[in-house]
């Protein structure tokens, strides 16, 4: 399941772009406020990182621009390993995003124990200084590791 999201805080109007694991336990949700991104997770409902600044470009504005949304179940073989099969489940939220004008892209993968996110970037971007940053304000629950 993937929710959008569009709520009235302090009489500002904030998005929120969110992407639900396949069991729908894990809740990972994105939303830029005043120009600045940030990301949060959720376990079966319990905060997990609470809302947390998230950069590619110091100080850059981001906007979103589009938002995609698929889900993935294939199987792979390792070369080696202790597992003859590896299962890859999961659900993926593509923010499309500008960075100053700068297109970007924000992918992040739900699974059943936890979320990923990565910033994919465009030809636009050669030549400028990147500097990932992010906060991690972590909440007073801890994840369970599924079994």
């Amino acid at each position: 399941m993937v929710a959008f999201l569009v709520t009235l805080a302090s009489g500002v109007l904030a998005e929120e772009y969110a992407i639900q694991s396949p069991n729908g336990q894990v809740l990972a949700s994105f939303d830029v406020k005043d120009g600045v991104l940030f990301y949060s997770v959720l376990q079966q409902g319990r905060p997990v990182v609470s809302p947390s600044k998230v950069e590619i470009f110091a100080g850059a504005k981001m906007t979103v621009v589009d938002q995609t949304v698929q889900e993935n179940d294939t199987s792979w073989k390792p070369v080696w390993g202790r597992f003859s099969t590896i299962r890859d489940h999961h659900r993926e939220l593509t923010l499309s995003m500008t960075a100053d004008g700068t297109p970007v892209k924000l992918l992040c993968r739900a699974f059943d124990t936890g979320v990923g996110f990565r910033f994919v970037m465009s030809e636009e971007s050669k030549g400028k200084e990147m500097t990932f940053t992010r906060q991690y304000d972590s909440a007073a629950v801890l994840l369970d590791v599924v079994k």
